[in-house]
């Protein structure tokens, strides 16, 4: 076949081989042109899946739209049985291998559709699974913790409480949505920053800073509600202006929920170094003292603790 510009192409990650029997998949074994790999309507052997023998694969930006339609139909498929089987290990699994491929997508900046993917995923959540979202915020998994598994806590934690405050299904998928994605900001900074195990410069301070703004950007460029993206900005902002990225004190509900939900979530899901992680009431029992300081909302701190105490009882 004749050589292609490579913006062409679009590179496959392997977590999504799998899902593509519709399209043709291309490899570049010269780096110089793209060679057909797999023919349309065939699948690579699952003993070639499992060892991964197979050479780094590219989908053709023409068949992008029919590659997200099949990957939302397996997703969708997956989410089903693991809600049918009450299995939400396996539920927290297939969120953060969603959230994975949405942030590494956003690295390369390719995002196109994925975020319908995760609107779906969502939707299916809320669709008469509303005892399933409390267990599935409660669960604790044998999953290695980083942004993927932050990001589907803070989801799962936000639409369990959502659920406990009766709000409109589209009012909690929306805060379902900015907490699944309220941190994909961070894939506009380096991963040598992000993952450090040193201390961080001023400077590095200020790029990762950067992220809810970064955040809102790419959440507007994916065409997300407006009160997503503007959750996703102000998660770090205090109600006293003490926060980050603008030191404003005047934030909607979606920047308090998820802001609030965010700081429980880091203290109750994440081991850090100086200290392990905390139980229900420990961490709240901080966070009440940052509400009377002015941090967060005070009425969204008692409706919570209400709610943990409800799951608790």
């Amino acid at each position: 076949m004749s050589p292609l510009e490579n913006s062409q192409y679009i590179i496959v990650r392997p977590s999504q081989v799998h899902y593509y029997a519709k399209i043709p998949l291309f490899h570049n074994p010269t780096g110089k042109e793209f060679i057909l790999y797999k023919d349309h309507g065939a699948r690579l052997s699952p003993q070639r899946m499992i060892s991964s023998r197979y050479p780094q694969l590219y989908l053709h930006n023409r068949d992008r739209m029919v590659a997200l339609q099949e990957a939302q139909q397996i997703y969708t498929v997956r989410f089903l049985k693991g809600l049918r089987k009450k299995d939400h290990v396996y539920i927290k699994t297939i969120l953060s291998e969603l959230v994975t491929d949405l942030f590494c997508e956003a690295r390369v900046g390719v995002l196109q559709g994925m975020f319908g993917i995760a609107k779906e995923s969502i939707e299916l959540l809320l669709l008469d699974y509303a005892g399933e979202i409390v267990k599935l915020a409660k669960t604790v998994n044998e999953l290695d913790y980083g942004s993927a598994i932050h990001s589907v806590n803070v989801m799962a934690i936000s639409l369990s409480f959502c659920q406990s405050m009766t709000l409109d299904k589209n009012t909690t998928r929306d805060i379902g949505l900015c907490g699944l994605l309220h941190d994909i900001g961070k894939t506009k900074v380096s991963t040598d920053i992000l993952y450090a195990n040193r201390r961080l410069s001023p400077d590095e301070f200020k790029l990762i800073r950067q992220h809810p703004e970064n955040s809102k950007k790419i959440l507007a460029e994916g065409g997300l509600p407006k009160n997503v993206q503007q959750g996703a900005l102000e998660h770090h902002e205090k109600l006293n202006g003490h926060g980050y990225p603008g030191k404003t004190n005047e934030l909607s509900f979606f920047g308090r929920m998820i802001g609030f939900i965010d700081c429980y979530e880091a203290l109750t899901c994440d081991d850090r170094p100086y200290r392990r992680k905390l139980d229900p009431y420990a961490a709240l029992h901080i966070i009440k003292d940052e509400t009377e300081q002015g941090c967060f909302d005070k009425d969204i701190f008692k409706e919570f603790v209400h709610n943990i105490k409800k799951q608790h009882a």
